[in-house]
């Protein structure tokens, strides 16, 4: 099979794992799976259940993952009153997690947790489910609850818990790759050329690019330690006939590279290349001197 490789240049001088379905009782689906999160930077697997199309953990799980962070909490019980008490800025230091690994005996009781919850004595709004006996809670709500930001980040594949502030640049820049998205779009449609899609394994593969300039401190198509964008996509697992990738340098937002490659005839022509019909872009920040972009192209 015949395959087209194109590459672009431009600088600002112009230059969740195993799913196994359960029926629960009272007619609520929960799913027992193990859950893959990245909590500042560490990669933990902790017990967890979908219910309803969103992840629910133990309290005292996350207390414990989070017990050596600004955000660290406490979890407690009182059995007289049926109350979770939340002490936040004191670290867990309760018994053993529950680990990755899914009920033997399957899930035999599922039901709405009618605790209460009080954080620093302030009641919390927070729904739960109890499930063989152990209460759950869904994740972005004790994000909510605890100050912690939950996200996704498509670069990595996984939830995200950021306790630092980090989550912040990530964003930042996941939505600086779409603004790249929506603006060359725009410049397709005005070609007469199908919108480009944003492919997962290509946006992460564009990131690592990205990433990899800046950790090795280069900027070209081939890198030193990686080798081109063909190997690139290989270690992705991206299939394609046409590959191509354009990279740029400095620019400090979405409109000016975007405007940097449609000036240029090379990146243009990839923009613009008919036969491309999807896409990943992964965006760096590189401190004071703008952010690194890499945008890869396959049909």
């Amino acid at each position: 099979m015949r395959k087209t490789i194109v590459t672009g240049l431009a600088v600002l001088s112009i230059i969740l794992t195993m799913i196994v379905p359960i029926h629960a009782s009272q007619s609520i689906y929960t799913v027992a799976t193990t859950a893959h999160i990245e909590v500042n930077n560490k990669t933990i697997t902790p017990r967890a259940y979908n219910i309803q199309g969103h992840n629910y953990f133990m309290l005292r799980d996350i207390a414990h993952y989070v017990k050596d962070s600004q955000k660290a909490f406490d979890v407690g019980w009182n059995h007289e009153t049926a109350t979770i008490i939340i002490e936040t800025g004191k670290p867990y230091l309760g018994g053993s997690v529950s680990g990755s690994s899914i009920d033997a005996g399957g899930v035999t009781d599922v039901r709405v947790s009618k605790a209460k919850v009080l954080k620093n004595g302030v009641p919390l709004s927070m729904t739960g489910y109890v499930i063989n006996g152990n209460t759950y809670y869904k994740l972005r709500d004790m994000g909510s609850a605890f100050g912690f930001n939950v996200f996704w980040d498509g670069a990595k594949n996984k939830v995200v818990i950021d306790t630092e502030g980090n989550a912040e640049t990530v964003i930042k820049n996941q939505e600086l790759s779409y603004e790249v998205l929506r603006l060359i779009n725009i410049e397709r449609e005005k070609a007469g050329l199908r919108k480009l899609v944003m492919d997962a394994k290509l946006e992460k593969a564009a990131y690592f690019k990205s990433n990899d300039m800046l950790i090795n401190d280069y900027f070209e198509h081939v890198s030193p330690v990686h080798g081109g964008m063909v190997d690139i996509v290989a270690m992705h697992g991206v299939p394609y006939r046409h590959l191509a990738e354009n990279i740029a340098s400095g620019y400090t937002t979405a409109k000016k590279v975007v405007d940097g490659w449609m000036a240029s005839p090379g990146h243009r022509r990839n923009i613009l290349n008919p036969n491309l019909n999807k896409i990943g872009i992964g965006v760096v920040a590189r401190n004071e001197h703008g952010y690194l972009w890499t945008q890869l192209f396959t049909d």
